[in-house]
């Protein structure tokens, strides 16, 4: 990628000087698993995420889940979210969305409430991507089942078009590998790669966008 020298790569992790100053008066918290098991916490954010995902308003969206095959023959799954016909006259982009939860715990649904909003919005496919998690899977299985995942995608468009847009977003660890991951157009995608130097980032939907806008 352009500018991605691997010096310009190191400098990314450099933490900003301002937020390096607001963790020193606030540091996170410390979790001490010896205490509070990490699957008791899995389980708790599972349970979150049904309860918000339940509460969502479903905008007439049709939602289904779709098992893929990863580069080691692991079986993942996505949860695709259709937007009605109504919101997606002309062809409907795709956008896919990786969940957070630092590596180590969230699943799919997560962001399905995100998706559904993002669907009926925009009219675009919306995809909610998972991950193997750590501790069981070590870096980098997580970063290759994104990358496996973005890949299927652009093989298999679900009756999209991608020549309106190929958007991948994530929050937190999701972002991460949002970010790490494409370096050329996958098979099939039109247009510039997606790639990290010609994304700009909204809060609002912790989405990405190509330049062009679509």
């Amino acid at each position: 990628m352009e500018n991605y020298t691997k010096e310009a790569l190191l400098k990314l992790g450099e933490m900003d000087p301002e937020l390096e100053e607001i963790l020193t008066v606030s540091p996170f918290p410390v979790v001490d698993y010896s205490v509070v098991p990490l699957e008791m916490i899995r389980q708790n954010i599972i349970t979150m995420e049904k309860m918000a995902c339940d509460a969502c308003p479903t905008y007439d969206t049709k939602e289904f889940d779709v098992s893929i095959q990863m580069r080691d023959g692991y079986e993942n799954t996505m949860r695709v979210i259709k937007p009605s016909p109504a919101t997606s006259s002309g062809g409907s982009p795709l956008i896919a969305l990786f969940h957070g939860g630092t590596f180590s715990m969230g699943t799919k649904i997560q962001l399905v409430p995100w998706a559904r909003a993002i669907a009926n919005l925009h009219g675009a496919v919306t995809v909610s991507l998972e991950y193997r998690l750590a501790p069981e899977y070590k870096f980098p299985q997580a970063a290759h089942d994104a990358w496996d995942s973005v890949q299927w995608l652009a093989a298999n468009v679900l009756g999209v078009d991608l020549s309106r847009g190929f958007v991948v977003g994530g929050v937190s660890s999701g972002a991460n590998l949002t970010l790490v991951n494409p370096g050329n157009s996958p098979a099939g995608f039109e247009g510039e790669p997606i790639s990290a130097n010609n994304r700009r980032f909204r809060n609002d939907a912790a989405a990405v966008e190509r330049k062009d806008g679509t």
